[in-house]
């Protein structure tokens, strides 16, 4: 008995030893992982030189699947991202949201000090063309399909107004092998991001180096549907329209760039979509542009027990903008008689994606623009619509007729006249 618990002590002691060997060593290295990540944070190239003689893995991850590359790309730390290329670390490493250290370098942290901001900038150019020189994938697609200039786009767009930056950022992706018609999982292109973002410079470019304006995303919005929606730069607007974008093409929910320059009250958007043939009476999401241009958009900000009228001049917009949106899709061709549709399957699927909405689709269906401009406050809108709508039992056409009558009238007599002569 002494004996088997000698033998099971000793075989006891063995296995707690092998755990507190592993344990020390995963400690060690956890210490280990953690401390490069600080000094890179911290801009420690003596730290970074230290660690890279003596590690086994320049590689090393932290828990989000990031390696040292990752960190110095992102912190814009010039020298050690060279330490560690030239310490053979993997430029095409992936972190746990499929990114590799390029798309990191084309992140721009919360910080909004001027001065601190420059200095990041600069440094993130090196390392780009960096990375770019060190064969990195330029094409690398994350998790959500983003490439690296799907990122530039939404990042830096932030600082567009630093153009020196953006050229060369720009210059060096040029060097490159890059696809400019990469579609994420939403089917965003770079394109479309740009736009949103009313980056004008980068859509020159874009556009420029043949990226596609023709190309949609899930919702079937083209980048003109997402720079009217999100801002109506007219630049980029006649850009894209230049390029040869169809003006009338239209999302799942039968949206046209026309229906969303109407609903944002922009004036010049809607006048330099219809000098380009853009369709007045297509319908999107139950209604017509003629709808819209009564003032929904305005409509939709209005606070509870507030009228039109308070609305509007809260927001600063001028009642006058939504009266020369009505002239000019009137004078286009709209139909002042278009009702809103019936409630149909798309309309449900709208419903459901944006409630907020509900009231303001509800009261266009079965409504003339007419009836929607009463029903939202919009006077003048309402007063312009009234007086070029057909009057029941007094068509548009009846002074043709009289004219007509009395011209037959005088025919007829004139012939009886010459009949009695004869």
């Amino acid at each position: 008995m002494v004996i088997t618990f000698r033998k099971w002590r000793i075989k006891a002691e063995k296995k707690f030893g092998v755990i507190l060997i592993l344990l020390f060593f995963f400690a060690s290295a956890g210490i280990a992982s953690e401390d490069i990540f600080s000094m890179v944070e911290k801009g420690d190239i003596a730290g970074v030189e230290k660690f890279l003689a003596e590690a086994n893995d320049v590689d090393i991850r932290n828990e989000n699947g990031r390696t040292p590359l990752h960190n110095a790309a992102y912190y814009g730390s010039v020298e050690i991202a060279e330490l560690l290329v030239n310490a053979s670390a993997d430029v095409n490493a992936k972190d746990n949201d499929g990114q590799a250290p390029l798309h990191s370098a084309l992140r721009l942290p919360r910080e909004d000090n001027e001065a601190f901001r420059a200095d990041l900038l600069k440094n993130k150019v090196q390392i780009i063309e960096l990375l770019l020189l060190s064969g990195t994938d330029v094409n690398a697609q994350d998790n959500e399909g983003m490439t690296p200039l799907i990122h530039f786009a939404a990042a830096f767009s932030r600082v567009k107004h630093n153009t020196q930056i953006i050229s060369q950022i720009l210059k060096a992706f040029s060097k490159s092998n890059i696809k400019l018609n990469v579609q994420d999982i939403e089917g965003t292109t770079a394109l479309s991001v740009a736009a949103f973002k009313q980056h004008e410079d980068l859509v020159a470019w874009l556009i420029q180096n043949k990226a596609d304006v023709h190309l949609q995303d899930n919702s079937k919005a083209t980048a003109l549907h997402c720079c009217i929606l999100f801002g109506g730069n007219e630049s980029i607007v006649r850009m894209l329209i230049n390029a040869g974008v169809n003006v009338n093409a239209q999302t799942i929910f039968g949206a046209s760039a026309l229906s969303f320059a109407t609903l944002k009250g922009n004036l010049n958007i809607v006048l330099i979509l219809l000098e380009h043939g853009a369709e007045v009476n297509l319908y999107s999401e139950g209604f017509t542009p003629l709808h819209a241009a009564t003032g929904l958009g305005v409509y939709s900000q209005k606070n509870d027990g507030e009228s039109f009228q308070e609305t509007i001049n809260r927001l600063g917009v001028s009642e006058d903008n939504f009266l020369q949106m009505t002239k000019a899709l009137v004078e286009a061709g709209a139909d002042v008689d278009a009702r809103g549709f019936p409630e149909n399957e798309a309309y449900i699927k709208l419903r459901d994606t944006y409630p907020m909405l509900h009231k303001l689709f509800d009261m266009a269906f079965g409504k003339t623009a007419l009836g929607w401009a009463k029903e939202i406050g919009s006077k003048k809108v309402a007063d312009y619509l009234e007086s070029v709508m057909e009057k029941p039992g007094k068509k548009w056409y009846w002074p043709f007729l009289v004219i007509c009558s009395v011209a037959f009238m005088a025919l007829i007599y004139y012939a009886i006249k010459v009949i009695r002569r004869n």
